[in-house]
């Protein structure tokens, strides 16, 4: 069994822009300047975590503004797209301030987006009317066909 040992808040926001594609150099850089996107940090991991979601869902709610997706699948989406389009590089954290989000990150962003599959709906479907078939007739198509 892995035990993980967390030392301090930097590493789970580390950890976290780890996740988003951020090499570790650059991750330990850029914890400073998102902790001040975080308001009131406390030391449970799991409530940085959540804050941190937070920040992502709203860019979430900018970005796919017509997706009818529940909270945690924008997430989801926003973090895939932030992926595809190599977020980390190209922007950094500017992804968790909502007023850093320019156009030409939008489109990036957009380009990489999932469209899900609509939902099943479920219909009658009429019967075929079934013809009878009509040896007589099968025999004089057959025999016409071979004389052309």
């Amino acid at each position: 069994m892995v035990t993980i040992r967390i030392q301090s808040i930097d590493d789970i926001i580390c950890a976290y822009l780890r996740d988003l594609g951020f090499d570790s150099k650059t991750a330990s850089t850029e914890v400073s300047g998102l902790k001040k996107y975080l308001p009131g940090i406390s030391d449970n991991g799991d409530e940085v975590i959540s804050a941190l979601d937070e920040q992502l869902y709203q860019s979430a709610q900018k970005l796919f503004s017509d997706c009818q997706l529940a909270k945690p699948q924008q997430i989801a989406m926003l973090k895939f797209c932030y992926l595809q389009s190599g977020g980390a590089q190209k922007w950094g954290v500017r992804i968790f301030n909502t007023n850093k989000i320019d156009t030409e990150m939008k489109t990036a962003l957009l380009h990489n987006e999932v469209h899900i599959a609509p939902r099943p709906v479920l219909s009658r479907m009429e019967p075929q009317p079934i013809e009878m078939p009509q040896p007589a007739n099968l025999i004089k198509k057959i025999f016409k066909q071979k004389k052309k």
